[in-house]
Order: structure tokens, then sequence, then C-alpha cells
């Protein structure tokens, strides 16, 4: 629980950094905002990686010690490989985006040279 807490805090912090610089009239297509989505992306993949090798860990740990923890799991066994799949693919939209604004940035670079 604390994992996801410092991943919700980070990427939270970071989106509100980039509407803080939308609202002053700064543009999102800068290499500041770019790298802030790719810092939330790879926090949130770092955190899919952590649970799926925390989660099996910990079910281990639980069932080997036979407490009245196993509730839990939802398995009856450790087995198999668990994804959160909603912060895989909240990972990946973070990726999308700071793409976009990378895409958004080169573009604005060439109107402005052709200016």
């Amino acid at each position: 629980a604390f994992a996801q807490d410092a991943v919700i805090f980070v990427i939270f912090l970071l989106c509100a950094l980039l509407s803080r610089d939308l609202m002053k009239g700064k543009t999102p297509f800068t290499k500041i905002q770019v790298r802030r989505m790719k810092i939330a992306a790879v926090v949130l993949f770092a955190y899919v990686v952590f649970c799926s090798i925390w989660d099996p860990l910990l079910s281990a740990v639980v069932i080997s010690n036979d407490t009245s923890l196993i509730a839990i799991t939802s398995e009856p066994e450790p087995s198999g490989i668990r994804i959160n799949i909603e912060a895989f693919l909240a990972s990946c939209a973070f990726f999308l985006f700071s793409f976009i604004l990378d895409y958004g940035r080169t573009l604005q670079q060439l109107s402005d040279e052709s200016m």
C-alpha cells in the first residue's frame, strides 16, 4: 500500500506541475513537460514490475507460515505472474502522452524556424 501511495503522489505531483505551467500560459510542448510525462510513465511501469514480483513473494511467505493472512490472496497457492493491468495501461497512456507532447514540440520548433 505504501508503494501505491508513493506512486500516486509522484504522478499527482508531476501532473500538478504540468497544470501549473499551463495556468501560467506556458506551452505544454517543452522538454520539461515531455520529461515529466516520461517520469510518470516509468514510475508507473516500475510499480507494475514491483507488484508482479512482490505479490507472489508475499503470497509464498504468508502461505509458508500458515498464518491467518492467507485470505489476502485470491489464489490458494503462489503460482503464476500477476500483472496490475490498470497501472500498466496507465503507464502506456503516459508514454503515449509524452510522445504526443514531444511531437508537438518538434512541430512547434519547425513552425518557429519557418517564420
